[in-house]
């Protein structure tokens, strides 16, 4: 695992493979651990990139009084340009998917696609909606 300094946290991810890029967003209260067979899979004709939210896995707390997920979204945005991708699939869990969701409204042209599981917001601006 690497780490990447971002604003006021040192973010641990990991940047495997080669191809068009796949960013998996764990659920609250897990860590990067949890995409390990999704990366297996797909590390071998994709680049993959995980990582542990701030509060979260060796990441840790950062001196903010609160997360927002408006805060997790510029964790991410700063992850992505830091790695130097400027487009990606991006795949969320949870509370990953809620980021993932919020990413995808804040920076449209920058997503390829999006996958989500156990979402818990949408967006009927993008033809998202709830059971």
């Amino acid at each position: 695992m690497s780490t990447a300094t971002l604003s006021d946290v040192q973010v641990h991810y990991d940047d495997q493979g080669d191809g068009p890029a796949l960013v998996f967003i764990h659920g609250a209260w897990s860590d990067a651990e949890s995409w390990r067979p999704q990366v297996e899979r797909f590390s071998e004709d994709h680049r993959t990139i995980t990582y542990d939210l701030r509060g979260h896995g060796k990441t840790g707390a950062s001196d903010q009084r609160s997360y927002s997920l408006s805060l997790f979204v510029d964790d991410l945005e700063a992850l992505l340009d830091e790695a130097g991708i400027d487009r990606a699939v991006i795949c969320g869990l949870s509370l990953g998917s809620m980021i993932a969701q919020s990413y995808l409204a804040r920076h449209p042209e920058r997503v390829e696609g999006i996958v989500l599981a156990g979402a818990l917001q949408t967006f009927p601006r993008f033809g998202c909606r709830s059971r």
